[in-house]
């Protein structure tokens, strides 16, 4: 009698086992980095725009334009930037007195526009941001805050 091996195979559980998990491996990595990638894109976007509200790079319709969009977005309201409305947006005035002179110390900032083309990317990106889910609620009501404070105008475009 012969024996018909050409049936039967041997069956290596480590290697089958090894094959499942390097899949798996390589479905986490992806998910790794895409999520990494993407919380990057949302941090360079946030850090881009609180820096052109902090040095007023952006006029003050831009300003109000992203905070209206913002909190028509998110929801954000007056009450969720409290501290901004507690009197920390006046500007810091020194007042030296020399021999009854009063000397009064303003810091004046000087506005750069980078032009209307800059604004427009930048107001693309967050709307992309928007869609993508890159820019959640928090992150979006810092923004609002920085400008707030910067624009202390912008703070009429919020709800009460």
């Amino acid at each position: 009698m012969r024996a018909n091996n050409k049936g039967k195979k041997i069956v290596v559980l480590a290697e089958l086992a090894f094959e499942r998990d390097k899949k798996k491996l390589a479905v986490e990595l992806t998910d790794y980095y895409v999520d990494k990638s993407r919380q990057i894109k949302g941090a360079q976007l946030v850090s881009a725009i609180l820096r052109c509200s902090r040095e007023k790079l952006i006029s003050m319709s831009e300003a109000r334009k992203l905070t209206g969009f913002l909190a028509r977005t998110f929801d954000i309201r007056a009450p969720a930037i409290q501290s901004v409305h507690a009197g920390f947006l006046g500007q810091v005035v020194s007042v030296v007195n020399t021999d009854s002179k009063v000397v009064k110390k303003i810091s004046y900032r000087r506005k750069i526009t980078p032009g209307k083309d800059f604004f427009q990317q930048l107001f693309l990106r967050l709307q992309l941001a928007v869609q993508e889910n890159i820019l959640d609620y928090n992150g979006a009501r810092l923004l609002v805050k920085e400008i707030v404070r910067n624009y202390p105008t912008t703070k009429n475009c919020l709800h009460r």
